[in-house]
C-alpha cells in the first residue's frame, strides 16, 4: 500500500505511490502524538509528585513544553522524506542552523523573564523552525500532497489543549480529574472527526 507503483492525480500534478507513502504517516503521527502529548501534560505533575520530591513538582510545566518539542522533532523527520527522495540535505542543515539561532535568542530574552519555562519555550520555538523550513523546501524539490491545512489545525488544537491542561494543573488542586475528562474528550473528538480516514487506512492495510 505505502510503496505501490500506482499513480494518482492531484490538482497540480501526477503523484506516484512512492510519494503517497508519507500521507498516512503524516496524519497518523499528528493524531497519535496529539493524544500522547495531552496525556503527558495531564499526568506530568502527578508523576513528578509520585516519583520525585515535591521540590521538582513545579517543573511539570517545563517538562510538558519540552515533550511538545520532541513531538515537533518527528515532523522534521517526516519533512526529510521528500528531501531524501530529492537526494538533497542542504535544507535540513539550514533548518538546524535557523533552529539554533532561534533557540539561543530565546534563551537570551526568555530565561530572565520565565526561567526554566522560558528555556523550554525557546527550545520548542527553535524545533518548530526545522519542520516549517524543511517542508517549505522539500515541497519545491519533491512534491508530496500533504494536507497541511488539516494537520496544522490539529497541531494548533493540540497545543491549545495542552496549554489548557497545564493551566488547570497549575491552578487547581484536583485538576487531574478535569484534565482526564479533557483528554477523553480530545480522543473522542479526534476519532470522530477523522473516522473516515482511519477506516479507509485500516481497510487498505488489511488488503495488503
Amino acid at each position: 500500500f505505502f510503496f505501490s507503483s500506482r499513480r494518482r492525480h492531484t490538482r497540480l500534478r501526477t503523484v506516484t505511490g512512492v510519494q503517497t507513502c508519507a500521507l498516512p504517516i503524516f496524519m497518523l503521527y499528528s493524531i497519535l502524538t496529539g493524544i500522547l502529548i495531552i496525556g503527558f501534560c495531564t499526568f506530568a505533575k502527578p508523576a513528578l509528585l509520585i516519583f520525585t520530591t515535591p521540590v521538582y513538582a513545579s517543573s511539570f510545566i517545563a517538562a510538558s513544553i519540552l515533550a511538545m518539542s520532541f513531538i515537533v522533532i518527528g515532523y522534521g523527520y517526516i519533512a526529510s522524506i521528500g528531501l531524501n527522495l530529492a537526494k538533497t540535505n542542504t535544507a535540513i542543515a539550514a533548518s538546524i542552523f535557523i533552529a539554533s539561532a532561534i533557540t539561543i535568542t530565546g534563551f537570551y530574552f526568555l530565561i530572565p523573564v520565565w526561567g526554566i519555562e522560558g528555556a523550554a519555550v525557546s527550545i520548542l520555538a527553535g524545533q518548530l523552525a526545522v519542520p516549517v523550513y524543511s517542508f517549505a523546501r522539500a515541497q519545491k524539490r519533491y512534491f508530496i500532497p500533504y494536507d497541511f491545512k488539516t494537520t496544522s489545525l490539529l497541531f494548533i488544537t493540540t497545543l491549545l489543549f495542552c496549554a489548557l491542561v497545564i493551566y488547570i494543573s497549575a491552578n487547581y488542586r484536583y485538576g487531574i480529574v478535569i484534565n482526564c475528562l479533557i483528554l477523553f474528550f480530545f480522543i473522542a473528538a479526534v476519532f470522530f472527526a477523522y473516522r473516515k480516514s482511519a477506516f479507509l487506512l485500516l481497510s487498505k492495510l488489511r488488503q495488503r
